[in-house]
């Protein structure tokens, strides 16, 4: 079940926009979520987690939350320790030798 309450809470948090589409955006967000990933819990922690990292890079928008969301859901991770494992892997690709 969508954790609406928290992920709008993280929404804010981040400075992303509030607009009249915000909430289908999340919703849609949220059913590809929990059609990809291992529970409910993780679908709301991958939400959770994309609008972190959409945050962290300076985003502002629905696109760029949805965009971390189908990338890491194209790359496997179905849950929010797998996230952080494609990620860590990552930044060490792009790390100069």
């Amino acid at each position: 079940m969508l954790n609406q309450k928290q992920i709008i809470i993280e929404w804010q948090k981040a400075g992303l926009k509030e607009n009249g589409y915000m909430f289908q955006d999340i919703q849609a967000m949220y059913e590809l979520a929990a059609r990809n990933a291992d529970s409910d819990e993780e679908a709301n922690k991958l939400i959770i987690l994309a609008i972190r990292a959409a945050a962290k890079n300076g985003a502002k928008s629905a696109m760029a939350v949805d965009n971390n969301l189908k990338k890491w859901l194209n790359a496997g991770a179905t849950n929010a320790q797998a996230v952080g494992e494609y990620e860590d892997e990552a930044t060490k690709i792009r790390q100069p030798r």
